[in-house]
């Protein structure tokens, strides 16, 4: 993630991006309403984010824009 800008944070079913080398929050990337996040990843080019969440029923896969 060195060349981006930001980085993430999920905790429960909620992902947060932060300002690069501050613990300041720049804002929600996605929330998932009750199903825990799994992963997270970005593209090389950090223009996507990719969610991975998984419920009892089914997986779920989110893509968000990075801006």
């Amino acid at each position: 993630m060195s060349q981006h800008d930001f980085w993430l944070s999920a905790s429960d079913d909620l992902v947060r991006r932060y300002v690069k080398h501050e613990s300041q929050l720049h804002g929600f990337v996605t929330n998932v309403n009750g199903v825990r996040i799994r992963s997270v990843s970005i593209d090389p080019k950090g223009k996507r984010i990719a969610v991975a969440s998984e419920c009892v029923s089914s997986c779920r896969l989110l893509l968000a824009c990075a801006n």
